[in-house]
């Protein structure tokens, strides 16, 4: 069974193109069913620039608002609540995709996230995860960073770094 990925349609400087052409690059080698979420006429106006795209495994899910590089991460977390973000992340709760991709604000990404999905037990804070592809030695590095903020007790000044490397 492919993967199902939500993606933020809306998140890079450039959007919607770039994750557009991502998009297609996903379904098309790989078979991932990516639903982008954004605003569905900007979406269609832009997938409709690329041949054979009705074929492919690429669904449109409407989100009216859009959070910016800008936007304060908290406040836009809690004011747009019809947000890509939120949308991509209800998607992920809601069990209808394995993930959820943005090229956008991180702190509101992460905000977002803890907020529409919650915390596992024990975990404090989310964690960023980032993926390094060496086509050469055809290897990923993928680094899982947390942030603790500094406070009096010597254990929450902690900075964990987990690095894995894959075949």
């Amino acid at each position: 069974m492919p993967s199902v990925i939500a993606l933020d349609a809306m998140g890079s400087d450039r959007a919607p193109k770039p994750e557009i052409e991502g998009a297609i690059h996903a379904a098309r080698h790989f078979g991932t069913r990516v639903l982008l979420v954004g605003p569905e006429n900007q979406l269609k106006a832009e997938l409709s620039r690329y041949r054979w795209t009705s074929q492919l495994p690429i669904e449109i899910v409407h989100a009216s608002e859009v959070i910016t590089m800008e936007d304060k991460a908290a406040q836009a977390v809690r004011a747009k609540r019809d947000s890509t973000m939120r949308v991509g992340v209800r998607l992920v709760r809601d069990g209808q995709a394995a993930g959820f991709v943005t090229a956008g604000n991180t702190g509101a990404a992460m905000a977002t996230a803890k907020m529409v999905l919650g915390a596992l037990p024990g975990v404090d804070r989310p964690a960023l995860a980032a993926e390094l592809t060496s086509i050469a030695s055809r290897r990923t590095l993928s680094s899982l960073r947390s942030w603790e903020r500094f406070t009096s007790a010597p254990s929450s000044a902690r900075d964990v770094r987990v690095w894995a490397c894959f075949r």
